[in-house]
Formats: C-alpha cells, sequence, structure tokens
C-alpha cells in the first residue's frame, strides 16, 4: 500500500510539471503573439528554412521541377508559420527563460506589453519590418568590412564623430547597453563565424570579428533611425528598466548566443510537422 501511494505521488508530481510547462509555454505564446520575441525567426526567415530543406530532399519529393518544388516550399512555409510556428518557438524558448522568469513575471511582462504606448515602441523596434532592414545593414556592414580587410584597408565608420555625440545616438547607446542587444548581436557573429579551419582563416575572421563589434552600435543605429524616434528609444528604455525586463534580456541574450542550436531545434520541429503533411 506504502509502494501504491509512493507511485501515485510520483505520477501525480510528473502530471503537475506537464501541466506547469505547458502553462509556460502558453504564456510565452502570448508574448509571441504580440510579435515581441519572434521577430528573429519571422516568416522570411522560416520561408527560406523551407526552401533549403525541400532543396536537400529533393529527389524524395514528388515535384518535377525546381518551381513547383519552390512553390511547394513557399506554400507549406506560410501554413506552418501561421498555424504551427509560434507553438513550437515557445516550446525551444521555453527552457531559456525558465531559467530567469517565473511564470507570474511572464504574465507581468505580457501585461505590461499590453499597454498601448509600450506596444507601439516594441512593434517599432522588434517587428518584421525593423528586423528585414537590420539583416539588410548586417549583411552591407559585413559585405564592407569585409572587402576592407581583403585589399589590406583600414573600414572606414559608419556615421562620423559628430553624430556619434548627437542626443539620438547617445540615447541609443544607452538603449543597446540597457537591452543587451549589442552583447547578443556579436555573440551572434561570433558563432557564425567560428568555424574557419586554417590560421590564415582565423587571423581574417579576427579582423573582421574585431570590427564588426566596434562599428555594429553604428550599424544598428542606422537602421533604428530610419525605423524608430528617440522618443521610441526612451520608452524601450523606460521598459527595461523594470526588473521582469532585466530578467527577460537575460534570456535573450542566452537565446542569441545560442543561435545555431537554436535554428537545428527549429528545423527539427519543421521536418517533424512536414512529417505529418501530405505534400503534393
Amino acid at each position: 500500500m506504502k509502494k501504491l501511494a509512493v507511485f501515485t505521488f510520483i505520477l501525480l508530481s510528473a502530471f503537475q510539471l506537464k501541466a506547469q510547462d505547458e502553462a509556460y509555454v502558453s504564456e510565452l505564446k502570448n508574448l509571441m503573439d504580440m510579435n515581441f520575441m519572434s521577430s528573429n525567426m519571422g516568416a522570411e526567415n522560416c520561408a527560406a528554412m523551407f526552401n533549403m530543406l525541400f532543396t536537400q530532399a529533393k529527389g524524395q519529393l514528388p515535384y518535377k521541377t525546381d518551381e513547383e518544388r519552390t512553390n511547394a516550399a513557399t506554400k507549406y512555409a506560410k501554413q506552418y508559420y501561421d498555424t504551427q510556428a509560434k507553438q513550437d518557438l515557445s516550446e525551444i524558448f521555453a527552457p531559456y527563460y525558465a531559467k530567469h522568469l517565473t511564470i507570474e513575471e511572464l504574465r507581468t511582462i505580457t501585461a505590461t506589453l499590453e499597454q498601448e504606448k509600450y506596444k507601439e515602441a516594441c512593434q517599432k523596434l522588434n517587428g518584421n519590418e525593423m528586423q528585414g532592414f537590420m539583416q539588410q545593414k548586417s549583411a552591407e556592414m559585413t559585405m564592407s568590412v569585409l572587402g576592407a580587410i581583403m585589399q589590406g584597408k583600414e573600414p572606414e565608420p559608419f556615421i562620423d564623430a559628430s553624430e556619434k555625440q548627437s542626443s539620438h545616438y547617445l540615447t541609443f547607446e544607452k538603449y543597446m547597453q540597457q537591452t543587451g542587444l549589442n552583447e547578443g548581436m556579436t555573440n551572434m557573429f561570433k558563432i557564425a563565424m567560428g568555424n574557419a579551419g586554417t590560421e590564415e582563416e582565423k587571423a581574417i575572421m579576427n579582423k573582421i570579428l574585431s570590427y564588426i563589434e566596434k562599428v555594429l552600435p553604428e550599424v544598428v543605429y542606422l537602421a533604428y533611425k530610419e525605423k524608430a524616434t528617440e522618443d521610441d528609444l526612451k520608452t524601450i528604455i523606460e521598459l527595461y528598466e523594470k526588473p521582469e525586463f532585466k530578467k527577460m534580456s537575460l534570456a535573450t541574450n542566452d537565446i542569441m548566443s545560442d543561435a545555431m542550436n537554436m535554428s537545428m531545434k527549429y528545423l527539427q520541429k519543421i521536418g517533424e510537422w512536414l512529417g505529418t503533411q501530405d505534400l503534393q
């Protein structure tokens, strides 16, 4: 009888933990629905992943031409993103957020972000339009820096010294520090470039990373300057002075530092979902 009671307790504890996990994931999904967390893995990135998977598996798919395969990848990417992506991303992100935030703190964040002034600023600074623009600027920066280094030149700054003393730029620097964005993005570049093989390749990568660390704030500033006002930045700074948001920035940095692993988990989720579809 005692053994039965212990076994029953273990089962009930496991059930409660599972219910708590599901509640936590559900709360994260509420943030996803506000387009606050998922912009880095938005619709365009989802479509790119589907195209990559469909290209790799083209010999096993029922499509006769590259055009048919591309059209199918686009179709299923949209279907997945609209119906399943946020749930899967919430499950992937949950362990990282749970290290820093309780579910009650998550609910406080959600309630705060529903306030109009915060919602508007977050949409400007974290929306898909901003992320696409930042990706474009980052690509331009990488090519500029790489081209100059390969020619033995010192890459030039992206903004002049006088603008770096402007109120807008100084507010932006505080925004980058408060949100941890600079550290997170730098770690992503380090991970992306960390696979150099030869000593010569490593030396070039180190030069690129060294300069990227210097100019990254300037590049991100140019992107934000075109899409958001100084008041928007001040609103987000105010937001991240709240204790729950400080903790959330730690979780976000954990995720950005583990970006390659995140992408692999996301691809696995996509693969599992595709396994349930009748591809045609």
